[in-house]
């Protein structure tokens, strides 16, 4: 490469200002990659830790919930009007099952064989008589979720079950707990199946996370085990999702966390299984939440930069001129010598190495000199004519 359409570029006062522009620069450079690498994997850690928490936590309260919501689903299911499976005695024993539980929204009751017996919502302008009589079969194919087959399974075990998928209804979004309606005379014989869809968006649920989460951190969800939410709070943009993928099954119900993206933003999700509500809780911060104390210290070590370069840029210029400047008068005495003016000396100060090149040059010249007179002497002397 031909450097000669920079030549004040290369030259040695400009090679020193960089050498201390580097001097700055370099120690800046690589102090703010460690500490934004050490201050990432340690945020990241401890916003991991922190979510993982806020998950378990909110996981606990709705597995006691979870036990208080069957209790009182089993005390429903043996109640004398559903093991008769009066329709009238069934109506007011679910009124008061709606003012004592306020996480129920629809009640369904159902005889051996999958018909409609009666059912009720917790706003009565909603129900729709029109299903009574109807086969679960046929509520399956007007998304009624899986009820056949948990009925079915409800039915063999005489136990109860939690529907794997969301049910919607009216844009209410609720999950399914079934329960076995049993002989009154012969526990084992089962006639009937009580169905409660649950509401978790409702009081309960807001209580629970008011204490452990601010919507200001980002969301959470709840979803179904197909990803279908259930429940969502925070932010209003994530209110809009109806559905979340998850690339591959959770292994062994542990919390999973991971960074992804979302409405074109970088979330950090943790995801929780429930597997006594067969669900998942989805809570996702956005990274400038965690990583703004990063971002500031990156800017602030931006603005040292800086603020360094012009102070190393302007120290370069004035120092490098003083130490310069030496050498500068040496090369120009060597020219003038090269040239034949012996006579010329270089000002000399200090006691450093360029002072002592600078005084070894003068004695050179001053022998050169000398040598040179001695010469033209020994010359005129020998061209004197006798």
């Amino acid at each position: 490469m031909n450097f000669s359409f920079f030549p004040s570029i290369f030259s040695f006062r400009n090679k020193l200002i960089l050498m201390l522009f580097l001097s700055v620069v370099l120690p800046v450079l690589f102090l703010g990659i460690f500490l934004s690498v050490k201050l990432n994997r340690e945020l990241t850690s401890q916003a991991i830790t922190r979510q993982e928490t806020i998950t378990s936590t909110i996981r606990q309260g709705l597995h006691l919930q979870l036990k208080s919501w069957i209790d009182a689903g089993v005390r429903l299911s043996e109640k004398v009007s559903l093991q008769s499976l009066d329709r009238e005695k069934i109506e007011k024993d679910f009124i008061s099952a709606f003012s004592e539980n306020s996480c129920f929204y629809s009640l369904f009751v159902y005889d051996k064989t999958g018909k409609v017996i009666t059912l009720s919502y917790r706003n009565r302008n909603q129900n729709d008589n029109s299903l009574i009589g109807k086969s679960i079969a046929k509520l399956k194919a007007r998304k009624f979720s899986n009820r056949d087959k948990v009925f079915h399974k409800v039915i063999s075990t005489n136990s109860y079950e939690v529907c794997d998928s969301v049910w919607s209804y009216r844009n209410i979004n609720q999950f399914l707990v079934m329960f076995p309606i049993r002989e009154f005379d012969n526990p084992k014989n089962v006639i009937g199946v009580l169905s409660c869809g649950i509401h978790l968006e409702g009081i309960f649920f807001q209580e629970l996370l008011r204490s452990f989460f601010r919507s200001e951190e980002g969301f959470l969800m709840l979803s179904d085990s197909y990803g279908r939410v259930i429940a969502c709070t925070g932010e209003e943009s994530a209110k809009g999702l109806e559905k979340i993928s998850l690339s591959r099954p959770l292994k062994n119900s542990n919390t999973e966390s991971v960074w992804t993206k979302i409405l074109n933003r970088d979330y950090l999700v943790t995801i929780t299984p429930i597997s006594d509500l067969k669900c998942n809780i989805f809570l996702a911060a956005p990274r400038d939440f965690f990583m703004g104390f990063i971002t500031e210290i990156l800017w602030g070590m931006l603005a040292f930069t800086i603020v360094s370069l012009i102070i190393a840029g302007f120290l370069g210029w004035l120092f490098a001129g003083r130490m310069i400047q030496p050498l500068l008068n040496l090369v120009d005495g060597i020219k003038k010598v090269s040239e034949g003016v012996l006579s010329h000396r270089i000002e000399t100060s200090g006691n450093d190495e360029i002072a002592t090149v600078c005084r070894s040059f003068n004695e050179m010249t001053a022998g050169l000199e000398k040598k040179n007179i001695i010469e033209e002497i020994w010359s005129r002397s020998w061209n004197r004519p006798n």
